[in-house]
């Protein structure tokens, strides 16, 4: 999905990295690129090719091209964005105003929009109308931040139909803003045509990406000469351009990582390093990644072997004999110390410091657990990850800055063992969910490598309710609810943190339907077993009474009622992040003078693979209705190959969940 467009890796001049404070750009091949101008449109060009008629919008036209100037005493990027959008519905009339971020400086060095023009054309019985951008009244600029400021303005006179068509330029110090901004061909509503040009010099390494599911019609890349300092000879460089027409609207799909997995777009990536003093570069290997992370003073000399903390380790923690319990009573030791910023790092400051904050990042912890781990003489790996909404990790493709986690690892009877100190009730083996994202890099030079992240663990929830139906056609009894794996570590972790009467406000909040007589909690503590609720209550209206029949509920708040996947095709993989083991039984006593009259069908149904079972049954013995459903995915990830029966699966699973249970009142009923 990740494709490598152009590569280079030679020595750098130092001023040459002006170009990279800008963004992509794109190029061409034997498709014919459209004559956009500016100001001047035809009755044709009020048509869209894109056949997705839920559209409320299309871009018509999309060019961003990146260029560059050098004055005497400073370097700017220059990028030049021009749009034009069919305005189909009215919904769509938000996107008459634009809005976009200039960053702030050093001294009065700073990001610039210049030279911005804009037109909305209406077509009105064959007649042609065309509003200029008012740009004394329709333009703003307002302080968002010390660092930046927002840039707005809006198109006039627009209605269903219109055409707006506007360009501007942003001006940006090299300075300001060193990593370029990724180019996106692919968005909320269908692309006609997107384009994207670049000038890359040839002495500076660089790599060009693409992203998402959709090939290039046009990649260009020929080289040509620039100038990069007034007076000097011209230097060899690179002019790509890349295009893709008829790009479909990105849909939000449910359980997926994060959109920037998906979305088509380009990314220019600079080197991971650059050591000014040396003018050396760190390239695009993976082994230069490890030698920087291994010397790096924020990561490996923090694992330097340290008296202090070795001193610290033998006076606190070295109570234990086997290797695991030592490993718990280290994660207790630094989990229990720390507090976790919630900000996410691969790097660390200061142990002696940051022991003594008693607070920090996720680097600043997990590094903090690895150097105390490695002082109590067990071997122990830092292994960095992405986070799922950061983005995955591609092993073709040696970015540093692709990495913003680090958790610790070490071997138990063999066996990799992952943890992770910034969470106190997550048990050794087992990752926060937002790390579980496919896999991690070990970093111990020259033998670092690949590992993959599974879940070692389910998130199951099993419920058990024993609940007699009274005349008035509520239920009154108890209701068990037990989590275990990830269903206990975040029910467990959400008490400790919000305490007893604010989890049961937000579960009567989730359950408007409960009154709730009495609950009680077990296993809330540790990392380890089940975590229980125990409810004595009433829910009401848990049935619907229509003349003498009574529809009930069978499962009264467990009930998938909608099928998160409604599409009949997907592109891309659907990710729980962990497999899911949910049991629910139910046993309801009917008072006297109800009979069962009918019961849904019970079902097992199987996925291909073994990949994930339903089964449901509904069985009726003296005066009580035994509901039984159990839905197990045993899967963290399926692939789009496997949307299909996950989606019918989810089909199923609804459509009986949703069957009630149909009661009579009176002395006869069929079964």
């Amino acid at each position: 999905m990740n494709r490598i467009l152009c590569l280079k890796q030679q020595s750098s001049i130092l001023f040459v990295l002006l170009l990279l404070s800008s963004v992509a750009t794109v190029a061409q091949n034997n498709h014919i690129r459209p004559n956009v101008t500016l100001g001047l449109i035809t009755p044709d060009g009020f048509t869209s090719s894109s056949t997705d008629s839920t559209a409320e919008a299309v871009v018509l036209y999309e060019s961003g091209e990146v260029s560059f100037e050098v004055n005497t005493d400073q370097s700017w990027v220059i990028f030049t964005h021009h749009v034009r959008t069919l305005i189909r519905k009215k919904s769509a009339y938000h996107r008459a105003t634009v809005q976009l971020t200039v960053r702030r400086g050093y001294g009065t060095l700073h990001e610039k929009m210049s030279d911005l023009e804009g037109y909305t054309y209406n077509l009105v019985n064959g007649v042609l109308y065309t509003d200029p951008l008012d740009l004394k009244n329709a333009r703003f600029t307002e302080k968002a931040a010390d660092d930046y400021w927002i840039e707005k303005f809006t198109m006039p006179n627009v209605r269903e139909g219109s055409v707006i068509d506007y360009k501007y330029t942003v001006k940006t110090p090299f300075i300001v803003n060193r990593t370029p901004e990724p180019w996106y061909f692919q968005r909320d509503i269908p692309v006609d045509w997107s384009q994207y040009q670049i000038t890359i010099p040839s002495l500076y390494p660089h790599k060009i990406i693409l992203n998402g599911y959709h090939d290039l019609d046009v990649n260009e890349v020929k080289p040509i000469k620039i100038s990069l300092v007034a007076g000097e000879r011209k230097s060899e460089a690179q002019l790509c351009f890349y295009a893709i027409k008829h790009v479909p609207a990105f849909r939000k799909e449910a359980y997926i990582t994060t959109e920037e997995d998906y979305l088509s777009r380009l990314d220019i990536e600079p080197p991971n390093y650059k050591d000014y003093r040396k003018e050396q570069e760190e390239n695009f290997t993976w082994e230069a990644i490890d030698r920087r992370l291994k010397g790096n003073e924020n990561f490996g000399y923090q694992l330097e072997p340290k008296d202090w903390l070795r001193k610290l380790v033998e006076s606190r923690i070295l109570t234990e004999s086997d290797t695991l319990s030592r490993i718990k009573a280290a994660c207790d030791f630094v989990a229990k110390t720390m507090t976790w910023d919630r900000k996410l790092s691969i790097w660390a400051g200061d142990l002696k410091q940051v022991l003594a904050d008693k607070k920090g990042d996720s680097g600043d912890i997990n590094i903090l657990l690895i150097a105390v781990l490695r002082a109590m003489g067990i071997r122990t790996y830092p292994v960095i990850l992405s986070t799922s909404t950061h983005g995955r990790i591609r092993e073709e493709l040696a970015l540093l800055r692709r990495f913003n986690y680090v958790v610790a690892m070490v071997s138990v009877n063999g066996k990799p063992l992952f943890l992770d100190a910034t969470d106190a009730y997550l048990s050794p083996g087992m990752l926060p969910i937002h790390c579980l994202n496919g896999i991690g890099r070990l970093i111990d030079p020259p033998h670092s490598r690949f590992v993959p992240l599974p879940p070692t663990e389910r998130l199951i929830g099993a419920t058990i309710s024993r609940l007699t139906l009274n005349e008035a056609g509520e239920l009154k009894g108890t209701h068990t609810q037990s989590y275990g794996g990830y269903g206990a570590w975040l029910n467990r972790r959400l008490l400790n943190i919000v305490g007893e009467p604010k989890y049961l406000e937000t579960i009567r909040e989730n359950e408007p339907d409960w009154q709730i007589e009495k609950a009680s909690f077990t296993g809330i503590s540790g990392t380890e077993g089940t975590f229980n609720i125990d409810y004595a209550l009433t829910v009401l209206d848990a049935c619907t009474q229509a003349g003498e029949r009574v529809y009930l509920r069978p499962l009264i708040t467990e009930a998938y009622t909608e099928n998160p996947f409604r599409e009949p095709k997907r592109q891309n993989p659907v990710h729980f992040g962990v497999p899911i083991d949910e049991t629910f039984t139910a046993t309801y006593t009917l008072p006297s003078g109800f009979l069962v009259e009918q019961v849904p069908k019970p079902i097992a149904m199987s996925m291909p693979h073994n990949g994930g079972r339903f089964i449901y049954k509904v069985s009726v013995e003296d005066g009580q209705i035994r509901v039984d459903s159990r839905v197990i995915l045993r899967k963290a990830v399926y692939e789009p190959s496997e949307y299909g029966a996950l989606r019918e699966l989810y089909t199923q699973i609804v459509a009986k969940h949703t069957e009630p249970i149909v009661l009579k009142r009176g002395t006869t009923a069929t079964r």
